[in-house]
C-alpha cells in the first residue's frame, strides 16, 4: 500500500496586484475556492485571502499536477467572481503563482501564518512578503519575476 502527503503551500495574487478581494466579502471567494478543491479531490487545510492576493495550504493527490490545480481554481474562480457584484473591481488572476512544499512537521506553522494575514499585512506589503518567499537574491536575478510578480 502507498501513502503519499504532498503538502503545498500555494501564492496567487490578483490581475496587477489590484486590491480587488473585498475583505467583507472573502468568505465567498475561499468557501469557493475550498468547494472546487473539494470536487476536484483536493484537501485544503487553510485559505485565506487579503485583498490582492491568496493563500492556500493544501494536500495535492499523487494523481494530480501542481499546475492542473493552480490552473482549475484561477480559471473556475476568475469566471466566478468577475462581474460578482460584491467583487466590483476584481477583474481575475495575474500569470503565475508561487508554491511551496512543506514538511508534515511545518504544517501547523503555516496553517498560523495563511490564518493570520490580516494582522500580518498591518506592517508588511505583499512585495516584503514575496520577498521573504522566494529570496531577495533570487527576485533580482529572475526575468520571469519582473515580468509577472512585480507590481
Amino acid at each position: 500500500m502507498s501513502y503519499n502527503i504532498n503538502y503545498q503551500h500555494i501564492i496567487f495574487r490578483t490581475d496587477h496586484s489590484f486590491p480587488s478581494i473585498p475583505q467583507e466579502h472573502k468568505v465567498e471567494l475561499l468557501s469557493y475556492v475550498n468547494s472546487v478543491s473539494i470536487d476536484m479531490g483536493v484537501r485544503v487545510l487553510r485559505i485565506n485571502a487579503y485583498q490582492n492576493h491568496v493563500h492556500i495550504l493544501i494536500d495535492l493527490p499523487a494523481s494530480m499536477s501542481l499546475s492542473e490545480y493552480v490552473r482549475k481554481i484561477k480559471q473556475t474562480s476568475s469566471a466566478a467572481f468577475n462581474g460578482n457584484p460584491n467583487y466590483p473591481f476584481f477583474k481575475g488572476w495575474a500569470k503565475g503563482y508561487g508554491s511551496f512544499s512543506v514538511s508534515h512537521y511545518e504544517r501547523e506553522r503555516i496553517i498560523n501564518y495563511i490564518k493570520g494575514q490580516d494582522e500580518h499585512h498591518r506592517v508588511k506589503t505583499f512585495s516584503e512578503e514575496l520577498a521573504e518567499f522566494f529570496g531577495k537574491e533570487k527576485i533580482a536575478a529572475d526575468k520571469y519575476w519582473k515580468q509577472n510578480w512585480e507590481e
